[in-house]
């Protein structure tokens, strides 16, 4: 994600005071002022750092379970059609069945503790599924003819050929359930409640109607999931360089 330039920040913040300012009540809309207070406030105390670190946790559970189910199950369905039309139903209801729906029988079958975690898993299953499938069946067939010409090992093949073409489809996946992972476990978590979480801090703001720590909390996690996102990004580039460079260098 590209850093944004300065001008653009402050012409949003002052959009945001005039906002205010025009509203008038700090009920409906707080001044971004009153919001850094809240969130100084919200920063000195442990409860803060003990949510965040919580619902951070557990998305990230989520969110790395899914990638490696579903890296699984799309080797497996171009390997095998029967296991393909077998998987395709479930990942048609993950992707269909409303995030609410998801929600109320987690609620119903197991305990608030593991639901971020599991609409996290949801959430990202069928994008990464979809994309890594695709990229497998587009795979260059000239290049598989050069391996197997130079008869390279399933290791060389799989590392040098084959990564380095699906990884462009499996970083935009990713990034793209990262965020959508974000939004839809805090989201379960103001349903469900779990304990010391974000979504919990958030209802309780939301109970006694404290817009300006709603506010506060909101710019939190739009601060937590960007460092999260872009160190993820990084990563993710840096992977793909060298996949990329081993393989020219082949």
């Amino acid at each position: 994600m590209k850093r944004l330039p300065l001008w653009v920040v402050v012409f949003w913040l002052a959009l945001w005071q005039v906002m205010s300012m025009v509203v008038g009540y700090d009920i409906l809309l707080p001044s971004p002022l009153l919001t850094l207070q809240k969130l100084w406030v919200l920063l000195q105390q442990s409860v803060f750092y003990l949510s965040i670190a919580s619902t951070l946790g557990h998305i990230t559970l989520g969110f790395i379970s899914a990638i490696c189910v579903s890296v699984v199950l799309a080797v497996a369905s171009h390997r095998w059609l029967w296991f393909c039309q077998l998987v395709t139903p479930v990942i048609l209801v993950a992707k269909s069945v409303p995030v609410a729906s998801f929600i109320i029988l987690i609620l119903i079958w197991f305990s608030s503790s593991t639901l971020s975690v599991t609409i996290a898993f949801i959430m990202v299953l069928p994008i990464v599924y979809t994309n890594v499938l695709t990229a497998i069946g587009q795979l260059d067939p000239d290049l598989e003819e050069m391996a197997s010409m130079f008869a390279l090992t399933t290791y060389a093949k799989v590392r040098y050929v084959r990564l380095p073409q699906i990884m462009p489809y499996f970083r935009s996946a990713t990034l793209v359930g990262l965020g959508l992972s974000f939004k839809a476990g805090i989201a379960a978590e103001i349903i469900g409640l779990p304990k010391n979480s974000i979504g919990e801090q958030l209802y309780s703001a939301k109970l006694y109607i404290d817009t300006p720590n709603v506010f506060a909390w909101t710019v939190a996690i739009v601060v937590v999931s960007y460092w999260y996102e872009t160190l993820f990004a990084k990563g993710l580039d840096a992977l793909c360089a060298q996949l990329e460079s081993a393989r020219w260098t082949l």
